[in-house]
């Protein structure tokens, strides 16, 4: 069973982001071996990355997190990718058409591979549950039915419903996708209080050390998520 949330708790440390000039940017294909992951030079990742935001709603950037990640998942989970992409191609279309409909960004379609590995009977040691990984509380503000004889957070459909909803409320009161991403991993309030430690600023960068670690590796995880997903058999 896939089990993605765990990676957020592994001991990585740095949060910096590097920032990534767009323009002029093109892709490049180095002289070296696609499958040796660890010896890829860190320009190559960075150039792919600028060259995958250009194309995205959702600010992209690389740094170590970034890599590591990307290490993580093409490397220590690299059997359990091909598992991911079929599932992708399954829940995929189902997540692209919710987020249309309220016109959402179609990346966030990434965030229950993060959550809960495309798996819809995920359940985290904190309760959190479904591809989603809605709490009991949040599922039920958002429309599901949560009791002892029904839970919908394990439906895709209503679930994906819930959480678009959910992150357009998020939007709403962001009005940014990074920081309404970290506030879906850590609810709205964290972020609030880390932007208020932060001085009134709400970059990332300035915000992160007052974040929970688990929530300062958010973003490095779900982009390199998105560039494993899209670019693994580059890689195998």
């Amino acid at each position: 069973m896939l089990s993605f949330p765990m990676l957020l708790s592994s001991g990585l440390q740095e949060v910096y982001v590097k920032p990534i000039k767009v323009e002029n940017t093109l892709p490049i294909e180095p002289d070296v071996d696609l499958t040796d992951i660890k010896n890829i030079p860190d320009l190559y990742f960075e150039c792919q990355i600028a060259q995958m935001s250009t194309e995205s709603t959702i600010p992209l950037f690389y740094n170590s997190l970034v890599r590591e990640y990307i290490e993580i998942f093409l490397v220590g989970r690299k059997k359990q990718i091909p598992t991911l992409s079929q599932l992708s191609g399954t829940y995929f279309p189902l997540f692209e058409t919710k987020l249309e409909t309220l016109g959402l960004p179609e990346e966030l379609k990434y965030i229950p591979v993060i959550e809960s590995g495309l798996n819809p009977k995920a359940l985290s040691p904190t309760g959190a549950y479904g591809l989603w990984q809605f709490k009991a509380e949040t599922g039920r503000s958002f429309g599901l039915i949560v009791n002892e004889s029904l839970d919908e957070r394990t439906d895709p459909t209503k679930s994906t419903k819930a959480a678009c909803d959910y992150l357009k409320y998020l939007y709403g009161i962001f009005g940014d996708w990074q920081l309404s991403l970290l506030a879906y991993h850590a609810g709205p309030g964290t972020v609030k209080n880390a932007i208020k430690k932060a001085g009134g600023k709400t970059s990332f960068n300035s915000i992160s050390e007052y974040l929970p670690v688990p929530t300062q590796r958010y973003l490095p995880s779900y982009i390199a998520m998105m560039y494993v997903l899209n670019n693994y058999k580059k890689h195998i």
